[in-house]
Order: C-alpha cells, then sequence, then structure tokens
C-alpha cells in the first residue's frame, strides 16, 4: 500500500510501514515545510493513504471539490514513538484496503473509519 506520512508522523512509523512491505513516503524527508492543502494535494496525485496526527485534513477532506485522498489520523499523542508504530502498522494490516475511500482515525484501543460521502 501507498502512503503518504505527514511531517509529524515520525521517523519510527516510517521505518516500521516501509519494513512491513509499504511504500512510504515521509514529508519530512521530501517537503518539509510544506503547507498541508500541498500535502493533501500530493496525497491525493500520487494515490497516496494520508497519515497524520492533524485533525486539520479532515476540514480539507470535507472541503474537497474532488473525491480526497484516504486519511488516517492518528490519535496516538502521549505514547511512545515504538509503541505507536506498532499500533498503527497493527490497524493498517488489519484494515488493508479497506483504507480507500475512508477518513480513519486510530486510537490506542480502537479503529473508525467512515467512508466519504459520493
Amino acid at each position: 500500500m501507498k502512503f503518504l506520512a505527514d511531517e509529524n508522523c515520525g521517523s519510527t512509523l516510517v521505518t516500521a510501514l516501509t519494513a512491513a512491505g509499504h511504500d512510504v513516503k515521509s514529508i519530512a524527508r521530501t517537503g518539509p515545510g510544506m503547507n498541508d492543502e500541498s500535502v493533501f494535494a500530493l496525497a491525493e496525485k500520487e494515490g497516496r493513504v494520508l497519515l497524520t496526527h492533524d485533525r486539520g485534513f479532515g476540514r480539507i477532506a470535507e472541503n474537497a471539490k474532488e473525491r480526497p485522498p484516504a486519511i488516517v489520523l492518528m490519535r496516538l499523542r502521549n505514547i511512545g514513538a515504538k509503541t505507536r508504530a506498532e499500533i498503527v502498522a497493527r490497524a493498517i494490516a488489519e484494515t488493508g484496503e479497506l483504507l480507500a475511500g475512508h477518513f480513519t482515525v486510530i486510537g490506542v484501543t480502537s479503529v473508525r473509519s467512515r467512508p466519504y460521502k459520493s
């Protein structure tokens, strides 16, 4: 699966997902300081699932003129990077291709997903 890791994701998560066989592009490595609209557009253009801790992407998706890219919002603050990466990698392994066309929220003990309106 192809992912775009927002700048706030951290290298531990990027490394874990890459090790799991995913194609992960990291904004921290390729475009630090890029604004949210540009990150969103890049995910859309490249067909990548956007990984972020930033709730603002939900508002951008709601206002998108075309179907937005899949977004995974991680609500995993105040836990270690390794534990955060394990939770996200496990949730992605369990949900897989079902992320497409959805806004998904990963919490410490839950994964919630809703499809975009057509």
